[in-house]
């Protein structure tokens, strides 16, 4: 009865002596990702950078590569390699916006600016009596026809052209790296202008 066993071997734990260097470096055998500190995509074009995918220790797997986009980045979407091993591999935004415009017609100040005219010019007119009184109705009118200044350029409608970019959104595409058991993220800073 009994157990044959080479040098080393615990009868205790059963298991034989421990090699702590090898220890350590299978445990340490991992990997990270890093990227662009962050990118800029302009509406209806896309953007790209690279992600360096490192090696620690000894490790020697093929890492699986998925983007995400945040959700307050509308119409943008990222593209990564699936598998890689170690290196730097291209991370694409894309966003498929048409424009970043808003145009908006907006009446012409000198129709307003008529109309007040012609209020002022009857009032002269029709009321007689009173001249205190009419001079404190007019100078209000007076200020408020001087107020309204000329108009923009007009369109053949009768109302002004005004257009006004979309401002910047910001918001992050999340990379993950996955090999086996272990995985990584990192997130980008993208601004969509």
């Amino acid at each position: 009865m009994g157990y044959t066993a080479g040098p080393g071997y615990d009868r205790v734990t059963g298991l034989g002596s421990v090699d702590a260097g090898q220890l350590i470096e299978g445990w340490a055998a991992d990997f990270s990702l890093s990227g662009p500190t962050t990118l800029t995509v302009n509406r209806g074009a896309s953007s790209s950078g690279q992600v360096q995918v490192s090696a620690t220790g000894d490790f020697t797997g093929t890492v699986a590569l998925s983007c995400t986009v945040s959700s307050n980045l509308p119409d943008t979407t990222c593209q990564v390699p699936a598998n890689v091993g170690t290196g730097a591999v291209q991370v694409t935004v894309a966003n498929s916006s048409t424009s970043a415009v808003i145009v908006q017609r907006v009446p012409n100040k000198p129709v307003w600016t008529g109309a007040m005219m012609i209020v002022f010019v009857l009032t002269l007119c029709f009321w007689k009596r009173r001249p205190a009184l009419k001079f404190a109705f007019i100078l209000p009118l007076v200020l408020v026809v001087a107020g309204c200044g000329g108009g923009e350029a007009s369109s053949s409608s009768g109302s002004s052209v005004q257009t006004t970019s979309t401002p910047p959104v910001s918001g992050s595409v999340t990379i993950t790296g996955q090999a086996g058991a272990l995985s990584h993220k990192i997130s980008i800073p993208v601004t969509l202008q």
